[in-house]
Order: C-alpha cells, then sequence, then structure tokens
C-alpha cells in the first residue's frame, strides 16, 4: 500500500506502520500451556496395558478361526464362507481401526480431524459390516432350511458371500458418511516445552432436532441389525427343531447334521454380539448417550469373543480342532521318521490317512464341482427316490421299508459280479464307509421300484 489521500482529502498510512506505532500500547495476551488446553485426557498406563492385551487376545482368537477353515476344501462353502469373511474383519480391525484410533489419541491430545471425522465413520462402517455378515449368516440358513421343506437344491459356491459384501460396503459408506459433518474443528496454539504449538478444538454443528435425531438413528442401525438378527434366527432354531423332524424325506435328514453344526455358530457370533449391542440398547431406551470411548472397548471385546465362544459351544468344532493339531503333530513326527530313517524302512502310506472332522464330512452344502461322480450319482439318487416316493403319493408306498441283511448281501454280490459295486465293507477303513453303505441302501430301494437303468444312464 502506498500513501494516498481519502475522500476527505486526508493523507493516509501503510498498514505497516500503523502496527508498528500501536505496538508498544498493545499487551498481548500470554499463550495459555498445553496441559491445560487440551480436551483429551493422557493415555494413562492402565489403558495402554488394557489396548495391548485386547489386540494381542483379538489377533490370535481370530487368527485361530482362521487357522479351523482355511485350506479344508469341505469348508468352502457359502455358510462358512461367512464365518471366514467375519473373522478377517475382526482380525483386521486389530490391525487398522483399532491402532489408529490410540496412536491419534495419543500422539495428538488435541482433536483432530481424523480423530474427530474420519475414525467415527471408519469405525461406524467396520461394525455395520460385521453385524450385517453375521445377519446374512443367519438368513441363509433360514433359506437352507426352506429349500430342504421344498426339496429344492441350492447355490452353495463361497463367491456367494463374498458377493454379498460386495453389497454391504457401498451401502454402509452411504449411511455413515454424513457422521463426517458432526463435528467441526477449529484450531489455535498453546504454549509446551517445545515452544509454540498448534492444536485442534472441536464444537457440534449446529444442527436442528432432526438432523440431531437422524445421526442418532445412524449410529444405531447396527444394533437394529443386530435384533433383526435375533429375530432371524429364533426362526431358524424353531423351524430346525419343529419342522425339520416333521419331514422325514431322505432329503431333509441328510442335511440335518448341517444344520445342528451350523446353529451353535450362528448363536456364538450373537452372543459376542451381544457385549456392545445390549448396552447400546439400554442407552438408547433410556436417552442417554453412550462415551465413545466405552463402546469402542465394548467392541473391541466383542471382536475378540467369537473364537472362545465358539469352541465352548460347538462340539464338532472342537473335534475339528483336535483333529487339526494331532495332523499337525503327527506330520511333524513323519518329517522326523523320514529323516532319521533310511530309504527302505520308510512305511508306505495310508490310502485313507487323509481323514476329515465331522464337521466337515457332515456338510452336506458341498458343491457339486468338489465332488466325485460317485458322490453326485449318490445325491441324484437320493433324490429320484424321494420325489418318487413322497410326490406322487397315488402310485408309492409313503414309507421306507427297511432291507434285511440276506438282501443287503445279494446285492453287494450282485454289484461286484456287474462290475458296479464297491470294495467288500469289511476291507474298507470306518471313517470311509458311510458313502459306501449309502450307496448300497440307495441301490436297494431303486432296484425295488426298478429305477436302477434310469439313474445309471
Amino acid at each position: 500500500m502506498v500513501r494516498g489521500s481519502s475522500s476527505l482529502g486526508e493523507e493516509t498510512m501503510t498498514t505497516k506502520r500503523v502496527g508498528s506505532i500501536l505496538a508498544p500500547h498493545i499487551q498481548r495476551a500470554p499463550l495459555p500451556p498445553c496441559e491445560g488446553s487440551y480436551e483429551e485426557p493422557a493415555l494413562s498406563s492402565e489403558e495402554l496395558t488394557l489396548f495391548l492385551f485386547l489386540v494381542a487376545f483379538g489377533i490370535v482368537a481370530n487368527g485361530l478361526l482362521l487357522l479351523l477353515q482355511c485350506g479344508r476344501s469341505k469348508l468352502s462353502t457359502a455358510s462358512f464362507t461367512y464365518l471366514r469373511i467375519v473373522a478377517l474383519f475382526q482380525l483386521a480391525f486389530f490391525f487398522l481401526p483399532l491402532p489408529l484410533h490410540f496412536l491419534t489419541r495419543h500422539s495428538q491430545r488435541g482433536v483432530s480431524w481424523t480423530s474427530t471425522n474420519f475414525l467415527p465413520v471408519l469405525l461406524q462402517l467396520w461394525h455395520f459390516t460385521v453385524i450385517s455378515l453375521i445377519f446374512c449368516f443367519a438368513v441363509r440358513l433360514q433359506l437352507l432350511l426352506n429349500f430342504v421343506r421344498r426339496t429344492r437344491r441350492w447355490t452353495s459356491s463361497g463367491w456367494i458371500a463374498w458377493r454379498k459384501l460386495f453389497c454391504i460396503l457401498p451401502l454402509g459408506t452411504i449411511l455413515n458418511v454424513s457422521l463426517t459433518f458432526e463435528h467441526r474443528v477449529s484450531y489455535s496454539y498453546c504454549l509446551s516445552y517445545a515452544g509454540k504449538v498448534m492444536f485442534g478444538v472441536s464444537k457440534r454443528a449446529e444442527l436442528d432436532g432432526v438432523q440431531n435425531l437422524a445421526l442418532s438413528a445412524i449410529r444405531m442401525i447396527p444394533t437394529f441389525i443386530y435384533w433383526l438378527t435375533i429375530l432371524m434366527t429364533m426362526s431358524f432354531i424353531l423351524s430346525e427343531k419343529f419342522v425339520l423332524p416333521k419331514l422325514g424325506s431322505p432329503f431333509a435328514n441328510r442335511h440335518k447334521a448341517l444344520f445342528s453344526n451350523l446353529k451353535p455358530l450362528v448363536l456364538g457370533l450373537i452372543a459376542a454380539q451381544s457385549a456392545v449391542h445390549l448396552p447400546s440398547t439400554y442407552f438408547f431406551v433410556t436417552a442417554r448417550e453412550i462415551d465413545p470411548d466405552f463402546q469402542l472397548q465394548l467392541y473391541t471385546v466383542a471382536y475378540a469373543l467369537p473364537a472362545p465362544l465358539l469352541l465352548l459351544m460347538s462340539e464338532r468344532l472342537r473335534s475339528h480342532l483336535w483333529l487339526l493339531v494331532g495332523r499337525m503333530v503327527e506330520r511333524k513326527k513323519e518329517a522326523v521318521r523320514k529323516a532319521t530313517a533310511s530309504d527302505g524302512n520308510n512305511a508306505p502310506p495310508n490310502p485313507c490317512q487323509l481323514n476329515y472332522s465331522k464337521l466337515e464330512m457332515e456338510n452336506s452344502e458341498i458343491e457339486e464341482r468338489s465332488l466325485s461322480n460317485h458322490m453326485v450319482r449318490a445325491l441324484l439318487r437320493d433324490d429320484a427316490v424321494y420325489r418318487v416316493r413322497f410326490a406322487v403319493h397315488s402310485t408309492v408306498p409313503t414309507v421306507i421299508e427297511e432291507e434285511d441283511e440276506s438282501t443287503m448281501s445279494f446285492t453287494r454280490r450282485e454289484d461286484s459280479e456287474t462290475g458296479l459295486g464297491l470294495r467288500d465293507e469289511g476291507t474298507i477303513p470306518e471313517e470311509c464307509q458311510w458313502t459306501h453303505t449309502t450307496f448300497l441302501n440307495n441301490r436297494e430301494q431303486m432296484e425295488k421300484y426298478g429305477l436302477t437303468e434310469a439313474i445309471d444312464v
């Protein structure tokens, strides 16, 4: 700015000149100390110890849950894939959102845009995704039971569960992005041992009653989905207990073990989520606001509990774990024996040594591309027997009669002579006899009604 004249003809001065003249007469307020200016308290040693313990426990628990399913071809169906995806998200929670929350709070005790606007949206999206996956798991169980009632087959590819995830993430982002406008961050200066430091101060945006109610409803969306999951699970349990036993068809009997194995898995996931959603429901009903740090601790506990609860509630999952541990120990011993023994002393491999746990063998949801030709024909044969005997009541009886031992032995000899049978049942290991027995019983029923030629073709 240069000197000039005003509209009244008076001479003006530059701003710098004015500041230099008034500087001796202005007393600047001293900067406040940073310890009294920070909104967030310092991270105590107890909180840091609890944080490290929860992170370590969550990583170990969810890693174990993934270890029980990874590499198991018979557990690659959609129902178990939901459990695998939930474990993956819970494991990633202990690597990204939770450490990011504590790091921003520890390094920036003053409020920043990351801790005020970004982290709440990220955590809310994480909670929405996990509980939505559990809800999809419960809905799938009910759909499977409805398919069994109608004797319909279903698609069991694991890609179905991943496809649901690609729908949940964009929907959760759209619903929760409005939380970024709830607070506004302004910056000021304080005095610390390092000199003048800039820190942030958060102020709640001036919103009307409708907008505040909308934000509260967005935060309660995971809790609403939790209660919907409970209702869907109760419907599945009641149907599995009262409706499934009354069907009495071979198609329904084949899937009873699958439903009994999946029921404790979904119950364990819901019990773990109850640690956070029951207190959230209580605070919502009493019109009180829950502390965000306390809620985050509840979510951390809820994400670390599923693996212990599933092992406690599911006997099949425990036996599956012991089988994997025993196989791992046996492989170590076998490697030591091969390293210490000569080539001539190595024992021949057992043809049925690749044992599967009951959880895997009772998974009747296995997709057709992972089955052998014989198992596919057995499934089709069972389905044909059911459709003929139960769908056409006027021409066939509605009761399946059991055959005696003499007829079964005669059928086995006839099958061995024609080349269509299997080996003698006495030479088959116990773990491999279930497919042989199923084949023999089904073929006897098919021969009784003259259906073997149509099925063999």
